[in-house]
C-alpha cells in the first residue's frame, strides 16, 4: 500500500559477468481514482483536497531488461495509465467534471532519452454540455514525430470550479480545434565561411482554429482582473515546410482598469514573410499604486497607436508609429 493505494509489486536482480539483469514491475489494477491520489507527493495532493473523485484506475510502471556499461546496454523503462468513468467535484460544484477517460503510455528503450515512445491515446471528458477531447503521440526528442489532436468548448469558470484551482480565477468562453501531424527538425545553415545558422528544417503540418470570449484573468494576490478579453486565433501550415505557415489574430482586446489592449496581427509566409498589424493601447501607471513602482512619477500616461506592414527586407527598420520620440521620453 502507498497511502490508499494498493499495489503489486514483482521484481527479480541478477548478476551478470559484466552487468546486472534486472526485471521489475509495479502495478496497482482497478484502484479507485482517489486512491490513485493519495499517492500523490503532498505539494501536489494539496490540490485535490476537499475534492470528491470517483472512478477507477490503473497504473503499470516497469524496469526491464540489463545493464552492461561497456556495451552501452540499459533496461527498457515502461509507464501505463488508465482512467475510467472519472468524477472530479470540488466542494460540490454544480458543474462537476463527468467521465473522464484517459489512456496513457510512455516507454524509453535502452533508457535512452531519444528512443522516448509517449502517446495519451485518449483523453476526454466533459462538463455539463462542455467537453475536451485530444489524442496526443511523440516519438523521439531530437527530431520528434508528432501527432497532435484536440478539439474543445469549455467554459473556464465552470472547469476552474471543479477542479478547484485557487491560484487563478479564470473566466470565459474557450474554444480549441487543433490538428497536427509531422516531423520537427533543425539542420545547419552555411553563410560564407564562418557564419553558421541552426534553421527548422521541418515542421508538422497543421491546423489550429481557437477564440476566446469574455474572458476574464485574476490571480489571488492581484487585486485587480483582466476582464472583456477577446481574440480569434486561425493557424495552419499545409505542409511539413515552415515557409508555408500562416497567421491571423484577430478581435484582440484586453481591459484592466482604464487600460486596455485591442488589434489584430497577421503573418504569411508563402510568399516572403510579410506582416499586417495595429495595436491600440493605454497604460496608465497611476494604476499601480497597488503595486508601487522603485521611481516616483505623476501620473503619466501612455496611449499608443501602431499600424505596421511589412515584409522580411524590412527588419533592419524601426517600426512606424504614431507616438512621437518626444511623448516617448516624458514617460521616463
Amino acid at each position: 500500500m502507498i497511502n490508499q493505494l494498493p499495489v503489486e509489486f514483482v521484481g527479480k536482480f541478477g548478476f551478470l559477468k559484466d552487468g546486472y539483469d534486472m526485471d521489475f514491475k509495479f502495478t496497482s489494477r482497478q484502484s479507485d481514482l482517489s486512491d490513485i491520489f493519495t499517492a500523490l507527493p503532498p505539494s501536489y495532493a494539496k490540490f485535490v483536497k476537499n475534492t470528491e473523485v470517483n472512478g477507477t484506475g490503473e497504473i503499470q510502471v516497469g524496469l526491464t531488461g540489463q545493464y552492461i556499461a561497456s556495451k552501452n546496454k540499459h533496461p527498457d523503462f515502461t509507464f501505463s495509465m488508465k482512467a475510467r468513468n472519472g468524477y472530479i467535484s470540488n466542494n460540490h460544484t454544480p458543474s462537476p467534471v463527468r467521465d473522464l477517460y484517459l489512456d496513457m503510455n510512455m516507454k524509453v528503450p535502452n533508457l535512452d532519452p531519444d528512443s522516448l515512445v509517449f502517446s495519451i491515446d485518449s483523453l476526454h471528458f466533459r462538463i455539463d454540455k462542455d467537453y475536451f477531447n485530444s489524442k496526443f503521440s511523440v516519438n523521439g526528442i531530437k527530431s520528434p514525430e508528432i501527432f497532435a489532436r484536440v478539439n474543445t468548448e469549455i467554459d473556464l469558470e465552470k472547469w476552474n470550479r471543479a477542479f478547484g484551482v485557487k491560484a487563478v480565477d479564470l473566466k470565459g468562453r474557450y474554444a480549441l480545434h487543433l490538428l497536427a501531424q509531422g516531423k520537427y527538425s533543425t539542420g545547419v545553415k552555411k553563410h560564407g565561411l564562418r557564419h553558421v545558422d541552426t534553421v527548422i528544417t521541418s515542421i508538422p503540418k497543421f491546423s489550429l482554429k481557437s477564440s476566446f470570449r469574455d474572458g476574464y484573468i485574476k490571480y489571488g494576490n492581484v487585486p485587480e482582473a483582466v476582464k472583456n478579453i477577446t481574440f480569434d486565433l486561425d493557424a495552419s501550415c499545409p505542409d511539413n515546410n515552415v515557409k508555408n505557415f500562416t497567421l491571423q489574430l484577430a478581435n484582440l482586446n484586453a481591459t484592466a482598469l482604464t487600460n486596455y489592449l485591442k488589434g489584430y496581427f497577421k503573418m504569411s509566409n508563402t510568399s516572403g514573410l510579410a506582416m499586417d498589424g495595429a495595436l491600440q493601447a493605454r497604460f496608465r501607471l497611476d494604476d499601480l499604486k497597488q503595486n508601487p513602482l522603485p521611481y516616483s512619477y505623476q501620473k503619466p500616461e501612455l496611449w499608443w497607436q501602431s499600424l505596421r506592414k511589412s515584409t522580411a527586407d524590412d527588419f533592419k527598420v524601426s517600426p512606424v508609429t504614431a507616438i512621437s520620440k518626444e511623448e516617448a521620453e516624458k514617460l521616463f
